[in-house]
C-alpha cells in the first residue's frame, strides 16, 4: 500500500478488511475499515445512532455497529454491551450504531481496525479505496497502480466507473430473472383463469341447454357468459392489485433493510 500511495495522482489510500463470523445460526459479514479511512460507516446504511459519533467510537475501539436483524436477535440497543464470538473468544463490545445489512442478507458487523487486529490476530487487507487528487486521470492512475501492485498479487484494480458497471451488471442480471419470473406468473394466471372459466361453463352445460330450450337466444347466453367472465377477471385483478401492494410494501422494507436504500 505504500507503493500505491506513492503513485502520482493518488491522494489517499484507505484499507479495509472483510471476513465472516458465525453468530448463532447466522453467518454474518464482518467489515473492518482502517483507522484512517474517511468513511468508517456508510451514511445511507446507518439506521439508528449518530453517524459521526458512532464512526469515532468504532475507530477508537471497543465499539461496533450491527445490522438491524442481528442487533434485534442479540437484544442489543445503542450503548449496551454486545457479546460476539471471535477467533480469540467472546468479545464484549458496545453497540455504537445499528445499520442496514451492507447487502449481506445474514447481517453485518462493522468493527474498528484495532479491535479486528486484536481479536482476529491478523493484519491482512481485503480491499483498498484509492482517492485521487483533483484533476488526476483515473485511467492513467489505474495503470500506474496496477504496475505498482504487480502481476503476482491476487488483486483487481477497478476505477469507480468500472465498479459501478460491475454492480449494475449484477443488478441487471437479477432484474432479468425477476422479469422472467413475472412473465411466468402472468402466463400461469391467464391459464388458470381460462381453465376456471371453461370448467364452469362445462359443468353448467345442462343448465345452459335448459335456458336455450325455454327460448333464451344464443346472443343472450354469450353476453351472460361474457359478463361472468369479466366479473371473475375484474375480481382477480382487484385481489391481485391488493396483494401486490401489500407484497410490495413488505418487499420494499426488506430491500431497505438489506441494502439501506
Amino acid at each position: 500500500f505504500d507503493r500505491v500511495g506513492a503513485v502520482p495522482g493518488v491522494a489517499t489510500v484507505a484499507r479495509c478488511s472483510w471476513t465472516y463470523l458465525d453468530v448463532d445460526d447466522r453467518r454474518v459479514l464482518v467489515i473492518s475499515p482502517s483507522t484512517g479511512s474517511p468513511m468508517t460507516l456508510v451514511p445511507n446504511q446507518v439506521v439508528k445512532g449518530e453517524l459521526r459519533q458512532a464512526a469515532k467510537r468504532i475507530r477508537q475501539g471497543g465499539w461496533v455497529a450491527l445490522s438491524t436483524g442481528l442487533a434485534e436477535d442479540l437484544g442489543s440497543r445503542i450503548g449496551q454491551v454486545v457479546k460476539l464470538p471471535t477467533p480469540s473468544g467472546t468479545a464484549r463490545l458496545r453497540l455504537a450504531a445499528v445499520t442496514a445489512n451492507h447487502g449481506w442478507p445474514s447481517g453485518s458487523v462493522v468493527i474498528g481496525e484495532r479491535d479486528y487486529a486484536s481479536l482476529w490476530k491478523t493484519g491482512s487487507i481485503t480491499a483498498a479505496s484509492v482517492m485521487l487528487e483533483p484533476g488526476a486521470d483515473a485511467e492513467a492512475v489505474k495503470r500506474a497502480v496496477t504496475d505498482a501492485v504487480g502481476s503476482r498479487e491476487a488483486l483487481a484494480v477497478l476505477t469507480g466507473e468500472e465498479m459501478v458497471g460491475v454492480r449494475s451488471a449484477a443488478f441487471a442480471q437479477g432484474l432479468t430473472r425477476l422479469n422472467q419470473i413475472t412473465l411466468l406468473i402472468i402466463g400461469a394466471s391467464v391459464l388458470a383463469v381460462t381453465a376456471a372459466v371453461f370448467s364452469g361453463i362445462w359443468q353448467r352445460r345442462r343448465r345452459l341447454d335448459s335456458l336455450r330450450a325455454i327460448g333464451v337466444y344464443k346472443g343472450e347466453l354469450r353476453l351472460m357468459l361474457l359478463m361472468e367472465t369479466l366479473a371473475v377477471v375484474l375480481a382477480g385483478c382487484m385481489l391481485g392489485m391488493l396483494f401486490g401492494l401489500v407484497g410490495q410494501f413488505f418487499a420494499s422494507r426488506w430491500l431497505t433493510t438489506i441494502t439501506g436504500y
